[in-house]
């Protein structure tokens, strides 16, 4: 009797997750919100088109996983991090505790149409 071993591929190997949690962090007016109900299927039930004020975090299930969004404030696009108000720091960092242990994912959202100048890349990085 001939045994023959399968072929292990990446996805044998990797833990499959019950759910995936993602943090959307960016400048105010980027479209964070628009980009969290995009992830959602295009029905996230965040209110694009105005500034989030506070996070807030939806979910979805799809294909037999969990997708949890949270929605941050974002910060102005003047005000370096020193500057930033209080509430949208204090928000940003509560951002992480709405979808505990922690995010899988934070993912940064700019606008397509920005200059990925020194500056920018600077200030993003601060407030990262």
């Amino acid at each position: 009797m001939q045994v023959t071993k399968k072929e292990m591929t990446s996805a044998d190997c990797a833990p499959t997750l019950p759910e995936r949690r993602l943090v959307l962090l960016g400048r105010k007016g980027v479209g964070k919100s628009a980009a969290a109900n995009t992830i959602l299927g295009g029905n996230g039930g965040f209110e694009s088109g105005r500034p989030t004020e506070e996070c807030s975090k939806r979910r979805i299930d799809q294909a037999g996983r969990r997708i949890i969004v949270v929605d941050t404030p974002g910060w102005e696009w003047y005000y370096p991090l020193n500057s930033t108000p209080e509430w949208v720091r204090r928000e940003t960092l509560r951002s992480v505790s709405l979808c505990p242990p922690g995010p899988h994912v934070v993912l940064l959202v700019v606008r397509s149409c920005t200059s990925m100048t020194e500056s920018y890349r600077r200030q993003i990085e601060e407030h990262l």
